[in-house]
């Protein structure tokens, strides 16, 4: 779970599977970088933001505390990470204990999460997107659905790798 200790960011480590760098505080973040942490309201939901500086950070914070959607409690827990610029893809497995470990897993599907105002602030031209109000251009990350995707078949190898990796990691 994400509030552990051990966390899913433990089992990609341990499975060796690379992961975003984390910041390990607001006075260091010295570039584009996304703090991970629950919305105050939506428990199960998050209230991601991106800053590039410890200056927007505050004023980000501030903002997204004073609008209630987090908490200042959860800002002090939150988790900093690099952002990665690229394609979203949600590998979906399957693994039974139950058959042989080269039989074990399957890949039941690719998708990609789709987000509340996220997805609307996206899809409009840079220049739109810097005509609206400032408080609007801070999107809510709230997953709405999910839509499939298909990755090509050439990384499907890859894909297979991780996906073992992390089962032993788990298992072990």
């Amino acid at each position: 779970e994400r509030t552990e200790r051990e966390n899913y960011y433990t089992l990609l480590s341990r499975a060796g599977i690379p992961i975003p760098a984390a910041v390990p505080d607001p006075e260091a973040i010295d570039g584009l970088s996304i703090v991970k942490l629950p919305h105050a309201t939506k428990r199960l939901e998050r209230g991601f933001f991106t800053v590039a500086s410890v200056a927007e950070y505050r004023a980000k914070s501030a903002r997204l505390i004073a609008d209630g959607v987090i908490r200042p409690d959860d800002l002090a827990r939150a988790r900093i990470e690099r952002y990665v610029l690229g394609p979203v893809f949600n590998f979906n497995y399957f693994f039974s204990p139950l058959v042989p470990r080269s039989d074990g897993l399957e890949l039941l599907g690719v998708d990609e999460r789709r987000e509340s105002s996220l997805d609307g602030l996206v899809r409009l031209p840079a220049a739109q997107q810097l005509e609206m109000a400032e408080a609007a251009r801070i999107p809510e990350y709230t997953v709405v659905g999910h839509g499939t995707l298909t990755v090509r078949e050439s990384i499907l190898e890859e894909v297979f790798r991780l996906g073992e990796r992390f089962v032993d990691a788990a298992r072990s």
